[in-house]
């Protein structure tokens, strides 16, 4: 019995970890001069409005039941106004998502650098705010032609007042699914929309990384919960080069794979930042592919099979961020100042040399 308890001690915490609503304050689009956007997506993929004049987000109470055993999901299109009226209706969401991407062609030129931020399935909207200081922190000071983009992605929270939040261990599993539609149905149609010709890069932490996949690639669904309609494929020639750099990447096989490969309209590279400790992604006594594959993040000789494969637009390369303590904590991460530089360097957004060490290589990483 106590060996159980210790093995479930990880899948606890991932479920746990994914049972936070990221529900934006209401003045969430009034932007610092350092945030030249920033994109709220719900659970479905939808985009928050700009305000909470048509749609009362920051207010609303939701079922406590439902709320207690993870049924009810966080929807826009569930939310009623003061009329008792449901006013965001798939008209709306496109009218917001158009005045989104207006507002960020508004505010981008030629040559910039896209830098978008995506935040892990256990961070609320305050704490997401952290961890994006955090990278912002590290790759100070960042050149005026970088232009940062705040993106946010709802996993699912109970009522905080409910006592039967503490019971919820499922929530992992719904994350799985709104992480993919926030990047395939909520960020990927903003980025087919950019009409300046542009760099892509993305800084993610844990889940994260699905949502930064799932803008460039289809990602793979259980039977049902694909998407409909199909969002188009990410294909505008204004992007110039798209590079995803994901530090603790809770992702596997359903998205780095070969089909994800043959489904890409263009080259992209992906920087995995690996710990093969993190007790998160590593899941300690059972497998990294269990219940959620997170092997992207925590194996190397995951990372070093997929660079050897003949893959010619997913290309990977992997750096060690190994310390001598297991954690699941982007700070944590960022400490180590050679894989950092490295990651960073990689990514276009540092000058230097990686320190060899922190590399992984296919021809020396055991099986």
């Amino acid at each position: 019995m106590r060996k159980f308890f210790f093995a479930a001690i990880p899948l606890w915490l991932l479920a746990g970890c994914a049972g936070t609503h990221v529900r934006p304050d209401a003045n969430y689009a009034k932007l610092e001069p350092s945030v030249t956007a920033r994109f709220a997506f719900d659970q479905q993929g939808w985009i928050y409005p700009l305000d909470e004049s048509q749609i009362p987000w920051a207010t609303a109470q939701l079922s406590r039941f439902g709320e207690a055993v993870g049924l009810y999901a966080f929807r826009l299109d569930r939310l009623q106004n003061s009329e008792g009226h449901t006013p965001y209706t798939e008209a709306e969401r496109v009218r917001r998502e158009r005045e989104a991407t207006a507002h960020l062609n508004s505010r981008l030129a030629d040559g910039d650098t896209l830098l978008i931020l995506v935040h892990g399935f256990n961070e609320n909207y305050a704490d997401a705010r952290s961890h994006y200081g955090e990278f912002i922190s590290a790759l100070a000071p960042l050149p005026p032609t970088t232009k940062v983009v705040e993106v946010f992605w709802d996993g699912l929270e109970g009522s905080d007042a409910d006592p039967l939040g503490a019971v919820r261990v499922s929530f992992w599993r719904k994350a799985l699914l709104n992480s993919n539609l926030a990047g395939h149905v909520g960020l990927r149609p903003i980025l087919n929309g950019i009409n300046k010709s542009v760099n892509v890069r993305f800084l993610t932490f844990s889940r994260g990384a699905a949502v930064s996949l799932s803008t460039v690639v289809d990602p793979e669904y259980d039977d049902g919960l694909a998407p409909v309609p199909k969002p188009a494929p990410l294909d505008n020639a204004k992007l110039q080069s798209i590079k995803i750099g994901a530090i603790a990447a809770a992702v596997g096989d359903g998205h780095v794979n070969d089909k994800a490969d043959s489904l890409l309209t263009r080259p992209v590279d992906v920087i995995s930042g690996i710990h093969t400790k993190d007790f998160a992604t590593s899941k300690l006594f059972f497998p990294a592919d269990f219940w959620g594959d997170t092997r992207l993040g925590s194996t190397p000789a995951y990372v070093a099979d997929r660079m050897s494969r003949p893959w010619s637009k997913l290309r990977l390369q992997g750096v060690s961020f190994q310390s001598p303590k297991a954690h699941h904590n982007l700070g944590r991460y960022l400490e180590n100042r050679d894989a950092t530089d490295c990651f960073f360097q990689l990514l276009d957004l540092k000058q230097g040399a990686c320190a060899p060490e922190v590399l992984v290589r296919t021809a020396s990483v055991p099986e």
